[in-house]
């Protein structure tokens, strides 16, 4: 049997590439990086999804890297309410036409590329990564090791911890914000960016069942910067800045200032944002990619 050796290098830190934001998973050899999408497209509409992040629909894969997407994609149906449902993903082609496989046989059925009508299947983006990841090595005199940069295994939920508030999914675990991050790129997703005050308010109503109050979302302020320019200090996770034209939901006396790493609660007794220690768990929304 060969060995597979993108999940050896997830496992235990080999090297690979450096993905951008919207691509989580590297290939085998670090060349290229991958971005799994369980919404069901046709292959014209999954394609231009894919060109608009920067890649291109993944059609082939080497059998390493095939073995463990196949397994990630089984793994967000099994962790997302909104993916439970997919069939099949767009993998192989046969001259003009474009290849699904059926994820529960294994079989691929071939269907027209370019056809406007044909059926609707999860994809695999890809793109070439930003460079290699250093590699621990053995120390020699005038050396220095470099850790090596490992991936987090992904995280199963039950059911009836998470639940869609409108396009969004509420997770009522609680988690530190790394691990909360890391679950929603396991479903092709970021931590939400909330961008008007309907969306927050939509959310709350998710969680007040459930008697939750406070839940992650993704923006942060970095470590050592001291926050003296309040929210304007806080990006969100693809590094945007907020922008005073649009929602800014920090309460009032938010954000304090500190030199520390901070990361943003929507605190509903307040109510509005605040920043918080990265470190402490609270429940989160995933907001899905694209």
């Amino acid at each position: 049997m060969k060995p597979n050796f993108l999940l050896l290098a997830t496992l235990f830190g080999l090297a690979s590439a450096q993905c951008a934001f919207d691509y989580q998973t590297p290939s085998a050899d670090g060349m290229k990086c991958y971005s799994i999408f369980t919404m069901e497209l046709t292959y014209d509409k999954a394609n231009t999804m894919c060109r608009n992040i920067g890649g291109v629909i993944s059609m082939s894969q080497p059998d390493a890297d095939q073995t463990t997407l196949k397994g990630l994609i089984q793994k967000k149906m099994q962790c997302s309410p909104r993916s439970r449902s997919v069939h099949g993903y767009w993998n192989g082609v046969n001259g003009v036409q474009c290849g699904i496989v059926d994820l529960t046989t294994g079989m691929i059925t071939y269907e027209n590329c370019g056809d406007y009508n044909s059926p609707k299947a999860a994809f695999i983006c890809e793109s070439a990564g930003t460079g290699p990841v250093a590699t621990t090595a053995p120390t020699a005199a005038g050396t220095t090791t470099v850790p090596a940069t490992t991936t987090p295994g992904c995280e199963e939920l039950g059911a009836d911890d998470t639940e869609n508030a409108g396009n969004n999914i509420a997770v009522f675990v609680t988690r530190t914000f790394d691990q909360a991050q890391a679950y929603c790129k396991c479903i092709e997703a970021h931590l939400v960016f909330l961008l008007d005050p309907n969306t927050e308010t939509q959310i709350q109503t998710v969680f007040d069942p459930k008697g939750i109050t406070t839940w992650y979302m993704g923006l942060q302020k970095e470590a050592g910067n001291p926050g003296d320019n309040g929210p304007m200090d806080y990006k969100w996770l693809d590094g945007t800045a907020l922008d005073p034209l649009k929602h800014i939901g920090f309460a009032g006396g938010n954000p304090t200032p500190t030199d520390a790493l901070q990361c943003v609660v929507y605190d509903k007794a307040l109510p509005g944002w605040k920043n918080v220690a990265c470190t402490e768990a609270h429940a989160f929304v995933c907001q899905p990619n694209a």
